[in-house]
């Protein structure tokens, strides 16, 4: 199952949409937590839930906004992750500090940032395995100096 989080805080039609498209061609199942954001029509979606815990488990990949919480929290599940940034232009969020927080989670352990949706391919979404390796130095210096990086 691929596994698709977007938060609740604000909508992000142009993932979600894109995800929806995609899992007619997909032979595995794609659920969606879409928050505000505009349901899925050929998968299956839910706004809220109070634990994503479970969908994170039984997921093979997990395709999410770059909260850093979240990321934090798959990091530590060694789960495959690709990111899929709100940005500024597209109104779905305030600045493009997502962006940024992908490029740095991309440059501390690699992890895979998409900014232009149609590079997220089927191609892309049957083969990706990449685990990141989790590093709890690393990752405690990224949480304890976000502030810091976001705002340079």
């Amino acid at each position: 199952m691929i596994f698709v989080a977007v938060g609740h805080a604000q909508p992000f039609d142009r993932l979600v949409g894109h995800m929806d498209r995609l899992s007619l061609k997909l032979d595995e199942p794609v659920v969606q937590q879409v928050g505000r954001s505009a349901g899925p029509v050929h998968c299956e979606g839910f706004d809220y839930a109070a634990s994503l815990g479970p969908y994170y488990d039984q997921a093979r990949l997990v395709v999410v906004h770059a909260g850093v919480g979240i990321t934090l929290e798959l990091l530590k599940m060694n789960k495959p992750i690709i990111l899929v940034p709100r940005q500024q232009k597209f109104g779905e969020h305030f600045d493009d500090h997502q962006i940024e927080t992908a490029e740095k989670f991309n440059a501390t352990c690699g992890l895979e940032y998409i900014l232009d949706i149609e590079d997220l391919t089927i191609d892309m979404l049957k083969n990706y395995s990449y685990i990141a390796a989790y590093k709890e130095d690393s990752l405690r210096m990224f949480r304890e100096n976000i502030g810091l990086i976001l705002h340079a």
